[in-house]
């Protein structure tokens, strides 16, 4: 009886044996190969069109240098070989890696100009794109901060640039605004003269981390849009900036001779749209090369200051126009007029007044040399009514200088704009009182 139980045991095994489907593996899909094309003879092929369409098999061997893993990126990748490098759009995200070795077939793509950026798009890499290698470690380019900021040919390249830090508004704060996923441009600069926009994703994830207070090097992929240069961080850890900042040395400007009282209307400045030159005053960009301006609307002359038409190496500006020395008396009071015009929605403090007792033309950035009193009068609001000068009030300023205190002080406005975040209003200064 055990043996005809063994026996069927064994036939049904056998049976269910039989019975068990083998799957196929699904085939390994390769785009079609080709003649091959460089990325330099793909920008020729575009030229100076638009679009260009790709109508026969040509294939592009390069290599991944800025992929989506940090979240910087979004359905896009940069790829290079060693004629250039170019931006790669894709339909969806995901699949290709800093380090891929890959051919992407050409046929039936498009190379185009997207806002000044020169792309491949909508590249499917499931159709498009065979890995050939992936763990490469494609090193930067070492490039200046004049050249990354207005080299176009460099767009898309890894690059390293050394001897940088954040301007000093720019550093300790988040790289971006995580919480409501917007995108921030922040900005460095070198020693002396030159700066980068830095643009990072609301949906990065170092979004929320602080950009360093340091100086030193900074890594990432050089980006493009309109005739902005911008440097887009693959991962924070690329930027080693522990070194001390620059100490660079404020201008040394001769002082005029202190005046009991001012009105100043600036119908003096009728060149429109050159540097206010006034004896005794001081009128300089702190950060970039701009200045308070002549303006003038139906015959009345006023100051302008604004970041509108700025471009790097000049996407940030802190424009000053200091008064001539004030012999200070506590009964005498300040007063001005302010307008704005093409307000830009959250341009971050636009206009500010700052006073001082200590400002001897050669310390205009020293910490303590300047007291902001903007609070104390009243400024042509962003939400105002463009071109509408506003009265400031008048202060006196006695609640923040001892009364003992017989030396000058000075009166400085302050025009704070960047060009990359849109933060380029204009604003107006009038009928400058010291009585």
């Amino acid at each position: 009886m055990n043996k005809i139980i063994t026996l069927l045991a064994a036939i049904v095994l056998v049976g269910a044996t039989a019975c068990k489907r083998k799957y196929d593996l699904p085939p390994v899909k390769s785009p079609s190969s080709g003649p091959a094309i460089t990325i330099d003879s793909i920008k020729a092929r575009l030229g100076a069109a638009s679009v260009y369409k790709f109508g026969t098999d040509r294939n592009l061997y390069c290599v991944v240098i800025g992929d989506e893993v940090s979240g910087n990126l979004y359905k896009e990748v940069y790829v290079r070989d060693a004629t250039g490098a170019i931006h790669i759009s894709m339909p969806f995200s995901g699949g290709l890696y800093i380090g891929d070795s890959i051919r992407i077939n050409l046929n039936g793509l498009k190379v185009q100009r997207s806002n000044s950026l020169i792309e491949i798009d909508s590249v499917d890499i499931e159709k498009k794109v065979a890995k050939l290698a992936s763990g490469l470690n494609p090193q930067p380019r070492l490039v200046t901060i004049s050249q990354a900021a207005s080299t176009p040919s460099l767009q898309s390249q890894l690059i390293q640039i050394n001897d940088v830090e954040f301007l000093a508004a720019d550093q300790n704060q988040n790289y971006a605004d995580a919480v409501n996923k917007i995108d921030v441009n922040r900005s460095i600069k070198v020693c002396g003269s030159g700066t980068l926009t830095v643009r990072t994703s609301g949906y990065s994830n170092f979004a929320s981390s602080k950009t360093p207070t340091g100086n030193g090097k900074i890594v990432g992929i050089l980006g493009q849009y309109g005739s902005t240069m911008q440097l887009y961080i693959r991962n924070p850890s690329e930027l080693n900036m522990t070194a001390p900042l620059c100490v660079v040395a404020s201008p040394t400007l001769p002082l005029g001779a202190p005046v009991s009282t001012l009105n100043e209307t600036f119908s003096s400045q009728t060149a429109t749209n050159t540097t206010i030159n006034l004896a005794g005053w001081h009128n300089l960009d702190e950060v970039g090369t701009r200045t308070w301006q002549s303006d003038v609307n139906a015959g009345n002359y006023r100051a302008k200051a604004t970041s509108f038409g700025s471009s790097n190496p000049d996407p940030s500006n802190k424009i000053w126009m200091i008064t001539p020395p004030l012999i200070y008396t506590a009964a005498k009071t300040f007063s001005f007029q302010t307008a704005m015009a093409f307000p830009s929605s959250g341009h971050p403090n636009p206009f500010q007044v700052f006073v001082s007792t200590s400002y001897n033309g050669t310390n205009l950035s020293a910490s303590g040399t300047w007291t902001n009193v903007t609070s104390s009068f009243t400024i042509a609001s962003l939400s105002g009514t463009s071109f509408a000068f506003v009265n400031s009030g008048s202060t006196n300023f006695s609640s923040l200088i001892s009364g003992s205190y017989t030396g000058n002080i000075f009166v400085a406005f302050v025009y704070n704009g960047n060009k990359p975040s849109n933060f380029t209003t204009n604003y107006y200064i009038d009928n400058v009182s010291y009585q």
